[in-house]
């Protein structure tokens, strides 16, 4: 018996050191797998971010070539008209975005107007004329990448037929677009070397690339598997390897809503797993110097198993080895008692948090968390001493000695007691996890704001109403909004044009932002030039006090408005409605319906002035400027169906 334990603890020492070896290869696998995961994510939405920018760069192209299209369908492409269109884009020049220019051309391709004089004409036999030459009605072309005989850049065309009144062409109207400036803003976004962004075209030819590739910019090159999926949304990830320079990638796409553009984003596998593989070296030397230490011990346990002071010692030996491998990590470790008392913590807390180790031993570990989830780790740590709960992982964040609040992921790990094996506490492995919430939520930020008029946009307006209306609905306050429309705008649009129709839009939005003071307040844009905003645990006396204020404040713009008689600037109109418990409102659309039918008494009796959508049963519309003068003036017997503008 006393011949065979040497043997036995020999044997055990193999098979703990292969189990560690086990455990560290499952844990590098899967660590692996994490951070491609990650990478998948990252690029799936970044893909649909870049995609929006895109198409919404074409976008703005588009809403100018319609108003060049009008403006030459009804003044005629002769002379002095020519002039007069030729003075209208130089004068606008200066507010069109960076790269982005505009022509007028005739059947010919001969240049009649342009935003930049002296710019690349275009050849008739150019993508773009040849199109419109063979097309009919006045669909929007993108056409293939060319070169600027002037500067040598890579631009992208989109074109619209001009008609004459038999319907034959009479010209192209042209907005061309510097590829430079989508290759600034991929550069911009740091992905790393070997990793590339294109923008293709939906037949697969190569509009963008960056890094730039000048040989690569105009050919078909997507694959047939993209071009015949993924026609309603955005496919899986994939990883592949490039035909092009050999680099395995993980790659991503989608597709815009309003152009034939598709967009590839694709990062080196390489890359990704950088981070992954040095880590990788790490865990293999410290598991290597785990594996040597255990051999090491069995070999000193198997050579003392009679001697009980030897097995001690190794113990100690082995328990200063483990606490060493926390003190040189760059996560922090802890140990908790029963109490969920701190009894140990690892120097990686200082740079970290700001706290000496001496100063968290003793402490109550629960109070490092932030209040809100301070009590779910309570309860988890106390059912893990008590109970034995399994090991968990908690995303929250932490306290810092200054006050601040940094993001951290815990990783909770029972421990028992290796005599009795019964529940012996905790250990905590805290890791800082601040970047990747920083970029989590940069993305949330471009999917969830409004390009033009930088307030939230709808889907994220739907989204805090809908979470807004349930806590409403569980507590006793109110819930308010305010649903704004300018008045007259399309007029405005038809007589400034819709650059300076934007500038409106803009300058409204500014306006409206500045009232949502509050933390929960939420000014959106719900749709071309109707906004809304959205004002928690406010009644409808409140409501009706933001709703003047936003009035008056846009009224005091003092904005020229001819088209607006009889105020003569830019007016808006505003349709409140407020839900309570009491409201009889059973659903958040119910709330914007309500306010959306005040909004429609608001245009009919008079714009310029707010109507609440629980007075409409009793009272008429509010007059304009105020709310005092009841009722407004009609005309008898022609009570009228206004548009919404």
């Amino acid at each position: 018996m006393a011949g065979s334990l040497p043997l036995r603890m020999a044997a055990f020492g193999m098979l703990a050191c292969l189990a560690l070896l086990g455990v560290e290869t499952l844990n590098s696998v899967r660590a692996r797998a994490e951070q491609l995961q990650k990478a998948e994510a990252s690029v799936t939405s970044l893909a649909r971010a870049l995609v929006q920018h895109a198409d919404d760069m074409l976008s703005l192209a588009d809403v100018m070539l319609v108003s060049l299209v009008e403006t030459a369908r009804s003044e005629g492409l002769q002379l002095p008209a020519l002039g007069r269109l030729n003075l209208l884009l130089e004068r606008r020049a200066t507010m069109l975005q960076r790269g982005l220019r505009f022509s007028i051309h005739g059947p010919d391709g001969a240049l009649l107007a342009t935003s930049h004089p002296g710019a690349d004409a275009g050849p008739a036999e150019r993508d773009e004329f040849l199109h419109q030459g063979a097309a009919g009605g006045g669909v929007a072309y993108l056409g293939l990448p060319v070169r600027d005989r002037a500067s040598g850049a890579w631009m992208l065309t989109l074109s619209r037929r001009i008609e004459g009144p038999d319907g034959s062409l009479a010209g192209v109207a042209v907005a061309t677009i510097e590829t430079a400036h989508f290759v600034a803003h991929y550069a911009w976004l740091g992905l790393g070397p070997q990793s590339t962004v294109a923008l293709f075209r939906d037949d697969g030819t190569v509009l963008v690339r960056h890094p730039p590739h000048d040989d690569l910019i105009g050919r078909r090159r997507l694959r047939q598997d993209i071009l015949q999926s993924g026609k309603d949304g955005p496919e899986k990830p994939d990883r592949y390897i490039s035909p092009v320079d050999g680099v395995k990638r993980i790659g991503a796409f989608h597709r815009a809503e309003n152009h034939p553009i598709l967009l590839v984003v694709s990062l080196s596998v390489e890359n990704v797993l950088t981070g992954w593989r040095n880590d990788l070296a790490k865990r293999a030397m410290i598991t290597g110097g785990l594996i040597l230490l255990l051999a090491f011990l069995g070999v000193r346990l198997t050579r003392s198993a009679l001697e009980r002071h030897r097995v001690a010692q190794a113990l100690a030996e082995s328990e200063a080895s483990f606490r060493s491998l926390a003190e040189n990590s760059s996560d922090v470790a802890m140990r908790v008692d029963m109490q969920c008392i701190i009894r140990y913590v690892s120097p990686g807390i200082q740079p970290w948090l700001g706290w000496q180790p001496q100063q968290i031993a003793g402490q109550f570990m629960p109070n490092l968390v932030a209040a809100e989830d301070r009590g779910t780790i309570q309860a988890t740590l106390l059912r893990m001493v008590s109970e034995g709960l399994p090991p968990t992982r908690h995303t929250l964040r932490l306290h810092r000695r200054d006050g601040a609040l940094v993001w951290a992921e815990l990783a909770l790990h029972p421990m028992r007691d290796p005599r009795t094996g019964r529940p012996d506490g905790a250990v905590i492995v805290a890791r800082d996890i601040g970047e990747h919430k920083a970029r989590e939520a940069q993305l949330h930020r471009l999917a969830s704001t409004d390009g033009l008029t930088g307030l939230a946009n709808r889907r994220a307006f739907d989204e805090t109403l809908e979470r807004e209306w349930r806590r409403m609905v569980r507590g006793d306050g109110a819930l308010s909004l305010l649903l704004l429309d300018v008045d007259r705008f399309k007029p405005f649009n038809d007589r400034h044009g819709h650059p300076q129709g934007d500038c409106c839009l803009k300058a409204v939005a500014d306006a409206l932002s500045t009232l949502a003071r509050r933390p929960a307040d939420l000014a959106a844009r719900y749709g071309g030039e109707e906004m809304v905003l959205l004002l928690p645990d406010t009644d409808s006396a409140g409501a009706a006090r933001m709703a003047e204020a936003a009035r008056a404040a846009i009224e005091g713009l003092q904005w020229p408005h001819e088209d607006n008689t009889p105020f003569r600037v830019v007016t808006v109109s505003i349709g409140v409605a407020t839900a309570s418990h009491g409201s009889g409102l059973m659903a958040a659309e119910q709330l914007v319906k309500a306010a959306d039918g005040a909004l429609y008494h608001a245009k009919r009796n008079g714009r310029n002035r707010i109507v609440l959508a629980e007075a409409l049963a009793e009272r008429p519309a509010l007059p304009a400027g105020g709310m005092e003068d009841w009722p407004p003036p009609t005309r008898a017997g022609q009570p009228g169906q206004p548009e919404r503008g």
